[in-house]
C-alpha cells in the first residue's frame, strides 16, 4: 500500500473519531439537556401541587370565617331584636304605669270623663281603618260612670264639607261606642269604612253623662294617623 493511500486512509478514520466524538458529546449535551428539563418539569409539578394545596385550604379557612362572621352577625342581630324588644316592653311597662298612677292621683285636678288617647291605623283595604279610643275616669274616689256616646267624624268631599256618624261606618259589632260603663277606663276599638273620596279632617266626640246636672261632654282631635 503507498504512502498516498495510508494517509488518506489515516485523514478518514481521523475525521470518523472526530464525528463520533462531536456526535458523542452532542448526545451527551442532549441527555444532559433532557435530564435537566426532566427535574425543571418535575419541580414545577410539585410547585402546582403545592399552591394547589394551599389555595384549597386558604378556600377552606375563608369559608370556615365566613361562617363563623355569619354566624356572629346572627348572633347579634337576634341580640339587638331581643334588646329592643325589651326595651320596647320596659317602654310600655312604664307608659302603663304612669297612666294608673294618673288615674290613682288623688291630688289631680282632673275629674270625671275624660278622652285619654286615640289611634288610628290605616288597614290593608282601601278606605278602612282600625281606631282605638280610651276613655279615663279621674276621681277622688272611683264610681262606676256611664255615658251615651256619638262620634262624629267631620271632613270634605271634593272640597265641601260633610260630616259622618261613625255609626254608619262601622259594623254591628263595633257599635260598642255607643254606650259606655267603667269605673277606671274602658277601652273602645273596632273597624271604620269610609266613602270614597271622602277626606277626614277631625273627629267629634259627644258624650252625655248619667249623672244628676250633668253637662254635654265634647272633645274635638284632628284625624291623625299612627305612624308606620
Amino acid at each position: 500500500m503507498s504512502h498516498s493511500v495510508r494517509a488518506y486512509l489515516y485523514r478518514k478514520r481521523h475525521l470518523l473519531v472526530i464525528m463520533l466524538a462531536a456526535f458523542g458529546l452532542g448526545l451527551l449535551t442532549m441527555l444532559g439537556s433532557l435530564v435537566f428539563v426532566q427535574k425543571q418539569l418535575h419541580l414545577q409539578q410539585n410547585l402546582v401541587q403545592q399552591l394547589t394545596a394551599d389555595n384549597a385550604e386558604l378556600v377552606k379557612k375563608l369559608a370556615a370565617k365566613e361562617v363563623s362572621l355569619s354566624i356572629a352577625n346572627s348572633g347579634n342581630q337576634a341580640l339587638r331584636k331581643e334588646l329592643d324588644s325589651q326595651q320596647q316592653a320596659l317602654a310600655e311597662q312604664e307608659k302603663a304605669l304612669d297612666f294608673y298612677r294618673q288615674l290613682m292621683d288623688v291630688g289631680s285636678k282632673k275629674k270625671g270623663l275624660e278622652l285619654h288617647s286615640y289611634a288610628l291605623q290605616k288597614l290593608a283595604e282601601p278606605g278602612q281603618y282600625h281606631y282605638r279610643l280610651t276613655f279615663v275616669q279621674y276621681a277622688k274616689r272611683h264610681t262606676t260612670l256611664k255615658a251615651s256616646v256619638k262620634i262624629e267624624l267631620h271632613g270634605e268631599v271634593d272640597g265641601k264639607p260633610e260630616v259622618l256618624d261613625f255609626s254608619e261606618l262601622v259594623s254591628n259589632a263595633d257599635k260598642g261606642f255607643e254606650k259606655i260603663q267603667f269605673k277606671y277606663f274602658q277601652v273602645v276599638e273596632g273597624q271604620l269604612t269610609l266613602p270614597d273620596n271622602f277626606e277626614p279632617l277631625r273627629i267629634l266626640v259627644h258624650a252625655q253623662l248619667k249623672m244628676k246636672n250633668a253637662e254635654p261632654w265634647l272633645r274635638d282631635v284632628p284625624w291623625q294617623l299612627e305612624r308606620g
